[in-house]
């Protein structure tokens, strides 16, 4: 009996939670999107091809060169309900910790990574989620590559047997329509096998960064000019 009544309350605590957060969603989706205005280019092997929806589970990572990121990205993938990784820092007083917490945001240390956060992360992925993470740990205003990744992004996918979906946000004025391109899916099973050691998940993190910089050339290339 108890536990029937805990799992009502739990049951109904998640459902008011959702409530906040398509409210805030829903709110904010006309000035979102007439803001980002967004222009969403499909690569897949070098080419353009038709875009598409990502349903299931999926990781999904991105360069970091705005504050924005985290909305624009929101924007692009409108159809999906995407989990992000927020900085501790911005869950540091009692508004900001309702605002994140009530749209999802899973706090991450930046300096030293939890085990909760890890843990966080792959039940969202091994219950058909999308995350979204910046493998950079901070902004990189660097225009001309994206900086070194860290091995989270690898290893929370690879525990979570998700793909990951290269993502990269080209930087312009804040008045500009914005410009997105997104790679294809990486198996990480695939491509590196089942358990992977240190030296794999440096080389797998090398190998998505390299797979964001092929789309990085592609809009250098084919867009801009």
């Amino acid at each position: 009996m108890d536990s029937n009544m805990n799992s009502k309350d739990n049951s109904k605590k998640k459902k008011e939670n959702n409530f906040w957060y398509y409210f805030i969603k829903i709110t904010g989706a006309i000035p979102s999107l007439l803001w980002a205005r967004q222009k969403i280019y499909r690569i897949s092997d070098g080419r353009l091809i038709k875009n598409q929806k990502f349903e299931g589970r999926v990781l999904i990572y991105s360069n970091h060169c705005s504050y924005t990121d985290p909305w624009l990205l929101n924007c692009v993938f409108w159809y999906r309900h995407v989990y992000f990784l927020a900085a501790t820092e911005l869950f540091s007083n009692w508004f900001s910790k309702w605002f994140f917490t009530t749209v999802k945001c899973i706090p991450v240390d930046r300096a030293n990574f939890s085990m909760a956060t890890f843990h966080t992360v792959t039940d969202r992925l091994k219950n058909n989620g999308a995350v979204l993470i910046f493998p950079e740990g901070q902004i990189n205003r660097d225009e001309t590559t994206p900086a070194s990744f860290k091995t989270g992004a690898v290893l929370m996918a690879s525990s979570a047997n998700a793909p990951l979906l290269p993502v990269y946000i080209v930087k312009r004025k804040w008045y500009n329509r914005h410009i997105v391109l997104i790679g294809d899916p990486i198996d990480l099973k695939e491509k590196f096998g089942g358990l992977m050691s240190k030296d794999s998940l440096n080389e797998a993190s090398e190998y998505i960064r390299q797979k964001e910089t092929e789309l990085q050339e592609f809009y250098k290339n084919n867009i801009a000019r």
